[in-house]
């Protein structure tokens, strides 16, 4: 898990990927590379909530395994959807 340590990187690298998904799409790029791009995007956000869920103190308790909870369930949530699902949400669009 040592690749988690780097919090700030996670989230300017997903800033990064979202801000060059919304550049393809203004500019028109094939459905191919935006499919593409918006996987990358899923990728990077499973890491952003990876690394807040191991950043989480193993103190015990019910806010802990909720707050666990909440996490795998965005996790899982992010892994069953589509590229084209998350490619709609920068277009706009529900899927």
């Amino acid at each position: 898990m040592a690749q988690y340590q780097f919090h700030s990187k996670q989230s300017q690298l997903l800033s990064f990927k979202e801000d060059k998904l919304r550049r393809l799409i203004a500019g028109g790029a094939t459905e191919k590379q935006l499919l593409r791009m918006a996987e990358t995007v899923q990728v990077a956000r499973i890491r952003i909530i990876r690394v807040l869920r191991s950043k989480l103190v193993p103190c015990g308790g019910q806010d802990l395994k909720a707050r666990y909870a909440e996490l795998d369930q965005k996790i899982n949530d992010l892994l069953a959807a589509t590229p084209e699902a998350i490619l709609n949400e920068f277009r706009g669009r529900k899927s």
